[in-house]
C-alpha cells in the first residue's frame, strides 16, 4: 500500500498551485461547438471540459434550431437562461413558456425538454452541477430521448402553461421583467447583514461573472465569460466602454456551503 497520507498532502500542495494558476476567460470567439445527444449544438464555457478549475460546476452553451427539440434527460439541478428565440419546456410534466430573458430552474432528478416554436434559433446557457454529483457519486445523467426535429406532439399534449410553479410550490420559470431589481435588494441588506457592504470589489469561493482578478487584469467582451476561482479570490469587475453592459451572474450553493465552512472567512467589500 502507498503511503497515503503523503499522498494527499501531495495532492493539496498540487491543487493549490493549479488554483492560483486557474484560467479565467472563456472567449466567446474560441468556444469548441459539438453535436450531442441532447443539443443541436452546444459547447462548455467554464467546466472541467474546457481546461477550468472549478468545484465540480459548468456553464455550458447550447442551440436549438427552428423547429428542433432538445433531447429529453435527467440529472441533477440545473438553471437554464434564454438568450434567444422563443419555446417551451416541458419539466416534469408541465409546460413553461420562455423567450429571451426567461430562467427555468430544473429540479433535481426533474426529467426535462426545450422545444423551439419562434422563427430564430434559440440560444441558452445552462448552469450546473454535474461534475459534482459525479464526484460524490451520486451523479447520474439518463437520456431518455434523443434531440430531433419538433413534430408538435409536446405541443398537442401540453397547449399551454398553467403556471410558473411546480406543485410544490417551487418557482420554476422566471421573466426579466418579473424578476427582483438586484440593487433594490442588496441596499436592502438581504444579501448581506450589512448592506453597505455588498457592493463593489470583493472575495469568496466562486463566482461566475463578467475584470479585475487578484490584482490582474483580464480584458472581456459581449459573449465572454469570466470564471472567479474557487480560492476567496477578490475581484472587481469594470466597464471601461461609453455603452452599457449587462451581465449574467451565477452563483452555485456549494459556494455558501464552503464559506460557512471557511475559518475567519469574512465578505470583503471594497469601493475603491
Amino acid at each position: 500500500m502507498s503511503n497515503f497520507y503523503k499522498d494527499w498532502l501531495a495532492r493539496s500542495a498540487a491543487l493549490d498551485d493549479r488554483m492560483k494558476r486557474a484560467r479565467i476567460v472563456a472567449r466567446a470567439t474560441e468556444l469548441a461547438w459539438i453535436e450531442t445527444e441532447q443539443d443541436a449544438r452546444s459547447a462548455v464555457l467554464i467546466g472541467e471540459a474546457a481546461g477550468f478549475e472549478t468545484s465540480g460546476t459548468t456553464l455550458a452553451k447550447a442551440e436549438v434550431p427552428v423547429g428542433w427539440r432538445t433531447g429529453r434527460h435527467a440529472h441533477g439541478e440545473e438553471a437554464i437562461h434564454v438568450l434567444a428565440g422563443t419555446g417551451f419546456a416541458v419539466i416534469d410534466g408541465a409546460r413553461y413558456d420562455w423567450k429571451p430573458g426567461t430562467t427555468l430552474h430544473v429540479p433535481y432528478r426533474a426529467e426535462h425538454q426545450l422545444v423551439s416554436t419562434g422563427s430564430d434559433t434559440a440560444v441558452y446557457l445552462s448552469a450546473h452541477t454535474i461534475e459534482l454529483d459525479f464526484g460524490v457519486k451520486l451523479g447520474r445523467l439518463i437520456q431518455l430521448e434523443p434531440k430531433g426535429k419538433d413534430d408538435g406532439s409536446l405541443a398537442r399534449r401540453y397547449p399551454k402553461e398553467t403556471s410558473q410553479f411546480a406543485a410544490d410550490g417551487r418557482r420554476i420559470v422566471l421573466h426579466l421583467e418579473d424578476a427582483m431589481d438586484e440593487n433594490a435588494r442588496r441596499m436592502a441588506g438581504h444579501a448581506h447583514p450589512n448592506a453597505k457592504a455588498d457592493k463593489g470589489a470583493h472575495r469568496h469561493a466562486g463566482i461566475w461573472i463578467h475584470s479585475l482578478i487578484d490584482g490582474e487584469r483580464y480584458e472581456w467582451q459581449a459573449g465572454d465569460a469570466i470564471h472567479v476561482p474557487p480560492r476567496m479570490t477578490h475581484h472587481g469587475h469594470f466597464n471601461d466602454s461609453d455603452q452599457r453592459a449587462r451581465t449574467l451572474r451565477v452563483e452555485f450553493g456549494i459556494r455558501y456551503f464552503y464559506e460557512a465552512l471557511w475559518p475567519g472567512y469574512q465578505k470583503i467589500k471594497d469601493n475603491s
